[in-house]
């Protein structure tokens, strides 16, 4: 039996579902490939035994070969806290911030502004990472452990490689999904050059379990070794019923911060000016909005006088987005949300609608470098338009409705092929052990030929 230490990172508790698949699921499925896996997370309210860092050695000796345990780790949450509550005031605190940082604990939105407000570059705390980096070198001595796997967020991977540069042992960086690869460095331009130079060409590979829609040029930044595992897929979309309208419905998933962002706001003059200049074409238009802020949302549009084109159906699980979005015609982001890892794990239920056809419109100004590949991948990869202001909405939605009117189908963005691949939890369990298993025995290429998914397309081509 060898034996495994699974980092989980830190997220809000909105997030709990997907990490707790990964967590809890995905590491009982590797014990039947012989991975005796032991966890470590920063989370206290989920199950398993709280601990301190001290108490760990002793809580892993004699365990049995085949027993999960869950070690979560308390950290300085406070002081993180204060940073977000001082974040208005943080051009103020000068080198304190620094200071603030390097004795504890910082969230890693507190890190982005602390680096970007300081020109403190090398910061590399964020969330739990000490305490999760003491913890897995701790761990690791008492085990022997033959390899670490980092499961989805910076954070986890931070820790790793600490605890690599520590002990030695040979670690994984596991992507939740290629939108965590895509949006993280865009939105946290300092943070996030740092993630992919300095850090993950320590790992000894990395795992993402894609949603269907990464392309090969995501990959350029951090090419040490790449193992793609798996994907949502066609096939897997077509075991949701889609819900569809007499409409043509505009979908939109999202939340965080949209009273304040002007994404929103572009969006819905659009479709008001649309209104003014077609308005037997916009009787046809239907935005269906899912998410947590249906009150801003309808103060938006009723703002806009659009509110009748408005349909609010609250907060729903990811599952229940899916059918929503297989009988959409067209899929809203808006910029200002992708920021948010809370939005994108709704998003990235783009790799069913992209699987499936379906285009997608990017809202918000395109004219700052942390957005160009982004803009790039919808609008070049052939996934999408990109409209900067509501000129531009009314003129696209003008387009698409007139052709439904006369085809009955949405056109087609032009270019790019969707790729597909193999989401079976088993599967993707079994490719991952053999990973390791190579890692484990000190081999830098664990790549084995039938386990990459091959993309055919790259916003490149």
């Amino acid at each position: 039996m060898r034996n495994l230490i699974f980092l989980t990172p830190q997220y809000p508790i909105m997030t709990q579902k997907i990490v707790v698949l990964h967590a809890y699921f995905l590491p009982k499925l590797l014990l039947r490939w012989g991975w005796r896996t032991i966890t470590i997370t920063q989370w206290t309210g989920e199950p398993g035994e709280s601990c301190t860092i001290e108490e760990i050695p002793e809580r892993l000796r004699g365990l049995a070969a085949d027993e999960l345990v869950v070690l979560p780790i308390r950290s300085e949450a406070s002081l993180g806290q204060k940073l977000i509550n001082f974040s208005s005031r943080v051009h103020r605190m000068g080198e304190s911030v620094k200071r603030m940082h390097s004795i504890g604990h910082v969230l890693g939105s507190s890190l982005s502004a602390v680096a970007l407000l300081t020109g403190e570059t090398h910061l590399t705390g964020g969330g739990w990472t000490q305490p999760a980096a003491r913890a897995a070198s701790r761990t690791a001595q008492v085990l022997k452990a033959d390899a670490m796997l980092a499961m989805v967020g910076w954070d986890a991977a931070f820790a790793a490689q600490r605890c690599h540069r520590d002990t030695g042992v040979p670690w994984v960086h596991y992507f939740l999904d290629a939108w965590q690869m895509f949006v993280v460095p865009l939105a946290q331009p300092v943070y996030g050059a740092y993630f992919h130079r300095s850090l993950l060409p320590s790992a000894a590979a990395i795992c993402h379990c894609t949603p269907g829609w990464a392309h090969e040029s995501c990959l350029e930044l951090h090419r040490p070794v790449t193992c793609i595992i798996g994907g949502y897929n066609a096939e897997h979309m077509a075991t949701f019923e889609a819900k569809e309208s007499d409409h043509f419905t505009v979908v939109y998933v999202g939340s965080a911060g949209i009273g304040v962002h002007q994404d929103p706001d572009r969006f819905f003059a659009g479709v008001a000016k649309l209104c003014r200049d077609a308005p037997e074409l916009a009787n046809d238009l239907e935005v269906l909005y899912i998410g947590w802020d249906q009150k801003v949302f309808r103060q938006r549009a009723a703002e806009a006088g659009v509110l009748e084109r408005l349909r609010c159906l609250g907060k729903l699980p990811p599952e229940e987005v899916i059918p929503y979005l297989k009988g959409a015609h067209l899929l809203l982001m808006m910029l200002d949300q992708t920021v948010d890892y809370n939005v994108g794990r709704l998003c990235a239920k783009m790799g069913e609608y992209v699987g499936a056809g379906r285009p997608i419109l990017l809202i918000g100004q395109t004219d700052k470098g942390r957005e160009t590949d982004l803009v790039r991948l919808i609008r070049d990869g052939g996934i999408g338009w990109v409209a900067q202001n509501a000129d531009e909405v009314a003129v696209l939605l003008r387009r698409l409705l007139e052709q439904y009117n006369a085809t009955g189908s949405t056109p087609r963005p032009g270019g790019g092929k969707y790729p597909t691949g193999d989401f079976s939890w088993q599967r993707q369990a079994q490719k991952l052990a053999l990973v390791l298993d190579s890692v484990a025995r000190g081999e830098r290429d664990p790549v084995v030929e039938d386990l990459a998914v091959e993309y055919p397309w790259s916003v490149t081509d």
